[in-house]
């Protein structure tokens, strides 16, 4: 049993980022209709600010976890193992690095180009376009991630 109340053979890092990926995605919408619909930019920016590095922390521990371990003797029992799993894995690495990318890029920009107190500026736009692109990135993030540790660890 894992951490999602699912059968896994994920190791523990593993189970931890697939239920934060899972977790993001709502604060992310909320955090997005927050500034759009609501105009509360200090709300948005202390959503983003923590969804940063609630993503950081749970990457640093899952990249530790798969450093010092051999994932592929987790996932290796999975009938997808020889087919899918390593293009799956492949699909999700596509989408996760320019989406890290530009999370790691967005965030110290905002909080150095933007006024305080938290107000539309003259990089709100430039931040707005670089949002949706980062925004659509942690939904193909998180859908692919899912499927890889689907097609790897539940199968």
């Amino acid at each position: 049993m894992s951490l999602l109340g699912i059968v896994s053979r994920a190791p523990l890092g593993v189970d931890a980022l697939a239920l934060t990926a899972l977790g993001v995605l709502p604060v992310l919408a909320i955090s997005v209709a927050s500034v759009r619909f609501g105009r509360l930019y200090r709300w948005h920016k202390i959503l983003q600010t923590g969804l940063g590095l609630l993503l950081l922390s749970a990457l640093v521990w899952f990249e530790w976890d798969i450093r010092s371990i051999d994932w592929r003797l987790y996932a290796q029992d999975s009938r997808y193992y020889d087919t899918w799993v390593m293009p799956a894995l492949l699909l999700h690495l596509l989408c996760a690095g320019p989406s890290f990318a530009l999370w790691v890029y967005m965030i110290p920009h905002a909080w150095k180009k933007f006024p305080r107190p938290t107000r539309p500026s003259g990089y709100s736009m430039i931040h707005k376009k670089l949002g949706r692109m980062a925004a659509l990135g942690m939904v193909a993030t998180a859908a692919t991630g899912w499927l890889f540790y689907y097609l790897a660890f539940v199968c």
